[in-house]
């Protein structure tokens, strides 16, 4: 029997394959049919010859078989396309719609695909944040493909806007709670993510002194081409008000004042008493130890080292000399018979003594009087 029809293996190509006999080899008046040739799709089939001949001479011819195998393509062959290359991110997955050709031709012909030989859902990898996306196209086990077809797209970062809003406070208070606008965020972002912006500012020599100070912001998304507009923690001065202590003193005496009271809605920082050098002091242009018995108005002052980081206020104070009572010590006076004015030896003047007898006599000064022994 011709030896051409024999089992047969193909690669699907979209056309029709059979297995046929070399017929001009057959004896005079044997003739041949098939059964199960022009097959297309990527299967094993048996294809039989039958044969009939009208010679009584002969018996009847068995019929053979032989298979013909259609093996499938590989999908990763086809060629497919995204609509587009680049997509920009949505906070949810992104699957394209695909473009699938074959442009693979067998003896100048395409070898088609159709929508039963690959299944209609994809495959994905990596298609929600920035980056190379992957889409899987996976073929049918029934169909004319085998394997998997992967094609990549990209996903592109979106802009996003921070916008700190400025603050104030006042120097040596707690810095505010800082707030700001976003633009930008989509889907889930825009409730998962702005709690993810930290606000901050650097803590560096000066920062907490009167000024300007940036407010900076600490957040980072790959999905999103950030710009950020930071703000300005603006310290204005801390007011404070300095009253004196009104005070009093005995004439004659050391006078002292009594301190002073901070008012007003701010203390003096404890950090700063130091540098500050704050004292109540009395004025000795309005009270000195010349000065007579009375109340002197703005008697004592504050005096301060200038901080640039305060306004002081001052309010200054009376100072009251009351009357004092003297001391008169080793005062040598001269006795010379008659009540007079004398000049002593320690130079205390218009002191008016009284003598009783040469050894005793009375000191009289502002009213009141001491008795005091004379010494001969």
């Amino acid at each position: 029997m011709d030896e051409s029809f024999k089992d047969t293996i193909v690669d699907y190509d979209g056309k029709e394959h059979s297995i046929y006999i070399d017929e001009t080899l057959l004896p005079n008046g044997v003739e041949v049919t098939y059964g199960n040739n022009g097959q297309i799709n990527a299967k094993q089939y048996t294809i039989y010859a039958y044969f009939t001949h009208n010679n009584p001479n002969y018996n009847e011819i068995e019929h053979i078989e032989a298979i013909l195998t259609i093996n499938k393509r590989n999908i990763n062959e086809i060629t497919a396309t995204t609509e587009k290359e680049e997509y920009s991110y949505t906070a949810d997955e992104i699957k394209p719609n695909v473009t699938i050709t074959n442009n693979v031709t067998v003896n100048g012909n395409k070898v088609p695909i159709s929508s039963n030989d690959y299944k209609d859902t994809y495959e994905y990898r990596n298609n929600k944040n920035v980056g190379e996306a992957t889409l899987i196209i996976t073929a049918n086990e029934n169909g004319n493909y085998y394997g998997t077809k992967e094609i990549t797209f990209r996903i592109v970062p979106i802009s996003l806007t921070i916008t700190v809003n400025n603050g104030t406070k006042v120097y040596g208070e707690n810095d505010p709670t800082f707030s700001f606008q976003v633009t930008g965020f989509v889907g889930q972002d825009a409730i998962d993510e702005p709690s993810k912006i930290n606000l901050y500012r650097n803590v560096e020599d000066g920062s907490e002194n009167v000024g300007n100070h940036d407010i900076l912001i600490e957040y980072s998304n790959d999905n999103y081409t950030i710009t950020r507009n930071t703000g300005t923690l603006t310290i204005t001065k801390r007011e404070v008000t300095i009253k004196a202590n009104a005070s009093s003193g005995d004439y004659g005496t050391t006078y002292q004042p009594k301190g002073y009271t901070v008012e007003g809605n701010y203390n003096i920082l404890e950090n700063d008493k130091t540098a500050l050098n704050i004292q109540a002091i009395i004025d000795p242009n309005v009270v000195n130890n010349t000065t007579n018995v009375g109340t002197y108005q703005n008697a004592i002052i504050i005096t301060f080292t200038q901080n640039d980081n305060y306004i002081i206020n001052i309010v200054n104070a009376s100072f009251t000399i009351n009357i004092g009572t003297p001391v008169v010590s080793n005062v040598e006076v001269k006795y010379n018979g008659s009540n007079n004015f004398f000049t002593t030896s320690t130079d205390v003047n218009n002191i008016e003594f009284t003598f009783t007898s040469n050894t005793e006599g009375t000191i009289k000064l502002h009213e009141d009087v001491t008795k005091l022994n004379i010494g001969t």
